[in-house]
């Protein structure tokens, strides 16, 4: 039936990670809403969806064991890798029992929140060692002075893998003052049965990510420690600096040889320059679909920035190759008006002294010319700003007249 399937999916196939904990629980009822079965009790769904930073925190078992966020570093094999690696199996021991629970009453809910707390456990002193790691990039500091601070970690992680509380406590101290109140997220420890698999990572990635941008004259700000730890972790941090650049490079990182990435973005990242580097990752990694999906203006109640989505199919590892990063990817057609109401609005602009008749006609023949080239449009311009008040006129002055601006258009 529909509902079982649905359920099954709900319960063993969606995995979500966010930092606010009331949109995982809003997440949680509506899935349990869809799968509502008559005579079951709600499936269980806290071993799936989950709080934290997913830009914080360690997505490759290998930045763990090699005490690197580097995840193609490859340094000399340390004792402690061998005891995490064994609790991470232990772990996902757990999880594939508790998958294999088939819930028909709130005993099976139980059952399954046993074991996921058991499987947690095992995990505990990986977790503490991963917020150590990331908190030693988040003080900041040189990059010799992070690698001194990363290797006396390689120092205390063998006894507290062990178990030895008096070593775990110092580390764990550590790590709060380094953290404060973030919170990281780990994927290869949270979701252990996703990333070790023979082929890591997951099916599928989609996400909105929030749209904030740390350069230009839109900056928003941004705390010293995030950019310590986003310049180290994130190569995309190296260019034109924004939030959601950051996610597309996390997207990639989760997503499995052959699975598909679907992310609502700004139409900014398909043509502009600085978003160069990312439209290069994409397609090193990824055969693009094109064209983009293109939302326009209006897309979201309150948000005037145009957005577009970028959907994209992982490549195999053997036909890596990087193509044309400048080069802009290709939009599909906005919605436009028909000739009826082009000629409708045209004749009521002119009568209301607005632009000509005529102007149908030239709508018209314009559209059947080629698209200018994309980068003819590589800047979005001048923005007035906060200073419009001082260098725009609001009325004539002398021989002056006031400039229109783009809202006027």
């Amino acid at each position: 039936r529909a509902e079982n399937a649905r359920r099954i999916v709900a319960e063993s196939c969606l995995y979500g990670v966010d930092l606010n904990p009331l949109a995982v629980e809003l997440a949680k009822l509506s899935l349990w809403l869809v799968t509502l079965s008559k005579g079951r009790p709600f499936g269980f769904l806290d071993h799936n969806l989950r709080r934290g930073d997913s830009l914080l925190g360690i997505s490759s078992l290998k930045q763990l064991t090699e005490l690197s966020l580097d995840p193609s570093a490859t340094k000399q094999g340390r004792l402690f890798g061998n005891a995490i690696q064994r609790a991470v199996d232990e772990a996902v021991e757990l999880r594939r029992k508790l998958h294999e629970i088939p819930i028909r009453d709130i005993r099976d809910v139980e059952a399954m929140a046993t074991l996921d707390a058991d499987a947690r456990k095992k995990l505990e002193a990986a977790e503490l060692l991963a917020d150590a790691v990331i908190g030693a990039v988040f003080r900041g500091g040189t990059a010799k002075t992070i690698e001194t601070r990363l290797a006396a970690l390689g120092a205390q992680a063998d006894q507290v893998v062990e178990g030895a509380d008096r070593a775990a406590e110092p580390m764990r101290h550590q790590a709060n003052d380094d953290l404060g109140a973030r919170r990281p997220f780990h994927w290869a420890l949270d979701f252990a049965d996703v990333f070790s698999q023979a082929v890591p990572g997951f099916d599928a990635v989609i996400g909105n990510p929030p749209w904030a941008s740390y350069s230009g004259r839109q900056a928003v700000p941004l705390a010293e420690g995030d950019a310590r730890y986003y310049g180290v972790a994130f190569r995309l941090f190296g260019g034109w600096k924004a939030l959601h650049s950051l996610f597309i490079e996390r997207a990639w990182s989760l997503t499995k040889t052959g699975g598909t990435l679907g992310l609502l973005l700004p139409a900014q990242v398909a043509d502009l320059d600085g978003y160069g580097p990312a439209r290069e990752l994409l397609r090193e990694w990824f055969d693009v679909a094109e064209p983009l999906p293109y939302f326009g203006e209006d897309a979201f109640v309150g948000v005037i920035q145009p957005s577009c989505a970028v959907i994209a199919l992982s490549k195999s590892r053997r036909k890596i190759d990087s193509a044309g990063s400048q080069a802009a990817f290709r939009f599909a057609k906005a919605p436009r008006r028909d000739a009826a109401q082009v000629d409708a609005t045209a004749s009521a602009e002119s009568h209301s002294g607005g632009a000509p008749r005529s102007l149908a006609a030239l709508l018209t023949r314009m559209e059947r010319f080629p698209a200018p080239p994309a980068a003819a449009f590589g800047d979005p311009g001048v923005h007035t700003g906060n200073c419009s008040k001082i260098i725009i006129l609001t009325k004539r002055s002398g021989i002056c007249a006031p400039v229109r601006e783009g809202k006027n258009v």
